[in-house]
């Protein structure tokens, strides 16, 4: 005989089994635990008959679903008849997005102030070329320096040991060095000024693609743009070192 077994802790039907007849009474059978000669309907999508000890009923299966709330925990439905909160998410949220989406005007542009600063600290830095941090500290001794050889003063700097300790008393290599430093240092000082006039222009920038009337989801692309800008408009550097 065909019986039809189901969970002993959920009532899940889990399939057919059979029961054997008794050899010592005609008619009767030995139903094994946890079965039952009633057929289960045939379920739906999505369900599974379930005997609750007197007939079958059809319950929603969702066992081994996945589902994520808005700080994209994930949770994994374990039992039959569970079912899934109203607030469940079947994708895993990008938080990154959440995030960008809940920004302000004034978010964006505090984050642009932000990036025109370090993008502006870069450009100076990048500005001295590949003088070590001694050479720029000793740079703006030299171009004074410099000053003092070239002009036609009797009176000689204190700082120009900063260049004869480099070329010795050799009044042409003394001279020399002193126009090479100081035609770098003019095209240092257009670098730095280059560098503050763009910083003013991307603030300005910043300030403009962040105004409340410019639709916000639009704001991220506008800053990116203005930040590769600044970097593409970054020149080489012109050494202090190696003078």
């Amino acid at each position: 005989m065909i019986v039809y077994a189901y969970s002993d802790t959920t009532g899940a039907y889990t399939g057919e089994d059979k029961a054997d007849p008794c050899t010592l009474e005609e008619g009767v059978f030995l139903h094994p635990a946890n079965t039952t000669p009633i057929k289960p309907p045939k379920p739906k999508k999505g369900e599974t008959p379930v005997f609750n000890g007197d007939t079958w009923e059809s319950v929603e299966n969702n066992t081994g679903k996945e589902y994520w709330d808005q700080e994209g925990r994930g949770y994994i439905i374990q039992e039959i008849g569970e079912v899934m909160p109203d607030w469940a998410l079947l994708e895993k949220p990008d938080l990154e997005q959440i995030r960008l989406d809940a920004k302000t005007h004034d978010d964006w542009r505090a984050d642009g102030l932000r990036m025109v600063a370090s993008l502006h600290a870069m450009r100076l830095a990048r500005a001295a070329g590949t003088a070590t941090t001694q050479e720029v500290l000793t740079w703006e001794a030299k171009v004074r320096a410099a000053h003092s050889v070239l002009s036609e003063s009797d009176q000689v700097s204190d700082d120009i040991e900063a260049l004869t300790n480099d070329v010795g008393d050799d009044p042409k290599a003394l001279e020399a060095l002193a126009r090479t430093i100081l035609a770098k240092n003019k095209a240092y000082k257009s670098l730095i000024g280059k560098a503050a006039k763009e910083r003013r222009e991307a603030k300005a920038a910043v300030i403009e693609a962040t105004d409340p009337s410019v639709p916000i989801k639009t704001v991220a692309g506008l800053l990116e743009a203005i930040g590769e800008k600044f970097e593409k408009n970054t020149p080489d550097g012109v050494s202090v070192a190696d003078l």
